[in-house]
């Protein structure tokens, strides 16, 4: 009898690494990092390998090379650093195309989403140990160097460049940045034949590939009550593909004397948008666009005239108002 359950415990080992030596790889759990200033996790299911996972942070963690304002080395930084000095900076063709979506955005949104609201940020410092609220006098002489059309985008031979004409704007690309590089990483990991994953970088959704092999069976995605989170999700979202990014007063901000100041910052006052809205999830195929928009819609108060100047299809929203009741859906 020891002899056959020796025997049978063999087959099992036996069976076990032919299961892995047949898929080339060990099938690992979801994997998080912090990049982006957030906590990133990203779940590749059955083919979640360690080589797979190491090159999916690579690649968020380049993109956020060359994206992070904080970093002083990054290709957005050195253009900031040459701001109104008449040069224009060469940057790569990622760089140049995000900032070239940032500006169209900035446009038809009459500049509630706003890729120069550099200065304004670091005044502000919303979600750092430097959170203050500046000074009147100080907000005024912010705006004057908020102009998205400070930043001069050109090519020649091949070659991109920016350009700060405005020695004083700051370029800060925090709100789309995520959305783009969710986009990069799933069309990375499409092309390495995943064929599931769920994409979170910091609440920003990215999903594709069949949930089960029922092929009905559609990705649920939660939008929180921004007023309690401990209630139940305000709606879920019901998808095979694509992109869920929420934008809210709950995110990043401070209180002070009972009133709370959040990262949202409208650039047309200076201070944190105040448009009777808690947050604004945005549902696409392109999270650069779910990203960018989702800031837009909720500094704006509204989308209906955004998304006709962009001229992007399939794109729904849900906006929630400050008592947690979905008032745009």
């Amino acid at each position: 009898m020891k002899k056959i359950l020796i025997a049978a415990l063999r087959a099992s080992v036996i069976a076990l690494c032919a299961l892995f030596i047949s898929c080339g790889k060990k099938i690992m759990d979801s994997q998080t990092q912090y990049v982006f200033g957030t906590v990133c996790t990203v779940n590749l299911y059955a083919d979640g390998s360690e080589e797979l996972y190491a090159e999916v942070f690579k690649t968020l963690n380049g993109i956020d090379d060359k994206f992070n304002v904080n970093k002083e080395y990054s290709e957005i930084s050195k253009v900031n650093q040459n701001a109104g000095s008449g040069n224009a900076v060469s940057v790569s063709q990622e760089v140049f195309e995000v900032v070239k979506v940032a500006k169209k955005v900035a446009k038809a949104s009459e500049n509630s989403f706003n890729p120069a609201l550099g200065k304004l940020i670091r005044l502000w410092g919303i979600g750092t140990e430097n959170a203050r609220i500046p000074s009147e006098d100080e907000i005024a002489d912010a705006l004057k160097h908020c102009n998205p059309e400070s930043i001069v985008l050109s090519q020649n031979d091949g070659k991109y460049f920016i350009e700060i004409t405005d020695r004083e704007t700051q370029i800060d690309l925090g709100a789309i940045v995520k959305g783009y590089g969710a986009d990069q990483l799933a069309a990375m990991l499409e092309s390495r034949g995943v064929k599931k994953a769920l994409i979170d970088l910091g609440g920003n959704i990215y999903v594709f590939g069949n949930k089960s092999q029922n092929p009905d069976d559609l990705w649920r995605v939660a939008i929180r009550n921004p007023v309690n989170p401990d209630a139940e999700p305000v709606e879920v979202v019901s998808l095979k593909e694509g992109s869920v990014v929420t934008s809210g007063n709950y995110e990043r901000y401070f209180e002070k004397d009972g009133i709370r100041y959040h990262h949202l910052l409208d650039g047309n006052t200076g201070y944190p948008a105040q448009t009777g809205l808690a947050s604004v999830s945005v549902i696409g195929k392109q999270s650069m666009y779910c990203d960018a928009l989702a800031t837009a819609f909720f500094v704006a108060g509204k989308s209906g005239d955004i998304l006709d100047k962009l001229d992007i299809l399939e794109i729904k929203k849900i906006f929630v108002a400050l008592d947690g009741k979905i008032v745009i859906k």
